[in-house]
């Protein structure tokens, strides 16, 4: 199946031709990324970071899960 399909594809797109983009340069990509697609740049760097602060909270067993054993204090100097 995945031979003929392969086959099926092949002939189907074999005078295709794409014509690619031409290459950008740091100010070109820099100026798509602040320019067109700041709302989702800073979408993504708001849930990064609470993903980030939701694993600090779940690692630590003080704050984290409720049933999460708490470790013993012991005082320091006696």
């Amino acid at each position: 199946v995945g031979l003929g399909l392969t086959a099926l594809l092949v002939d189907a797109y074999r005078w295709t031709t794409v014509r690619l983009p031409d290459a950008g340069t740091a100010e070109r990509i820099g100026g798509e990324i602040f320019r067109s697609w700041v709302l989702p740049f800073e979408v993504l760097s708001v849930l990064l970071l609470s993903a980030l602060v939701g694993a600090v909270v779940l690692s630590r067993p003080d704050i984290g899960w409720p049933g999460a054993e708490q470790p013993e204090r012991t005082e320091v100097g006696r």
